[in-house]
């Protein structure tokens, strides 16, 4: 039974999983500011650049404030996407090239298991994908492979949130069981002590006939 116990693993923290987020983004888009500075890409190092910029600016400043939690893991959240869509429109040839980094970040959001969240993520996406093909329609050719890819990246959305929802319902269910089981126990505990107090008096009564 110890050796079971020990390979159970906890689960992430939030906190945990904020600072995975944020060094993730920082390295990625790091990645990318280099690539533009090799390439010469002037004006796609500065805006990735600046975007870094407002972004640590935001997450010091929630943290200054002390926002709520949920707060900075939506904005956390959001700030990614927005970030992921800034290094689209300014590297590579072909939106289809960043797809999998949209991906990527929703699957990082769904370490946090709140269905809202992929929600969220997966509408700004979809918008997103729609006002870059507006900018820079040329990085969309074929525009039927462009289409096929949103498609197909609004699936694998809706497919992370289904089984997110699936596994927070899990959660609920198990946290639920857990306070019913710890009300049983309560309600046998005082069972148990009143159960004792009756047979103390009983004791009481007895000893007091036998006199």
């Amino acid at each position: 039974m110890k050796e079971k116990n020990n390979n159970i693993k906890k689960p992430m923290s939030e906190e945990k999983i904020f600072k995975s987020m944020m060094t993730t983004v920082f390295l990625v888009a790091s990645l990318f500011f280099v690539k533009n500075l090799i390439t010469k890409a002037w004006s796609g190092a500065i805006v990735i650049g600046i975007c870094l910029l407002v972004f640590s600016l935001a997450m010091v400043i929630m943290k200054k404030i002390n926002a709520a939690q949920k707060i900075q893991q939506l904005v956390l959240c959001l700030s990614i996407v927005l970030l992921v869509f800034c290094i689209s429109l300014n590297s590579g040839n072909f939106y289809s090239d960043d797809f999998p980094l949209y991906l990527a970040v929703i699957a990082l959001s769904g370490l946090y298991l709140v269905p809202k969240y992929t929600l969220i993520q997966a509408a700004l996406i979809d918008i997103l994908l729609i006002a870059a093909y507006f900018i820079h329609p040329e990085k969309a050719d074929p525009f039927s492979q462009y289409i096929m890819c949103v498609v197909i990246l609004t699936i694998c959305a809706f497919c992370f949130y289904m089984v997110i929802k699936r596994g927070r319902a899990y959660i609920r269910l198990g946290e639920r069981r857990a306070k019913e089981a710890e009300k049983l126990l309560m309600e046998l505990k005082d069972a148990g002590e009143k159960l004792q107090e009756n047979c103390e008096h009983s004791l009481e009564r007895i000893s007091k006939l036998e006199k």
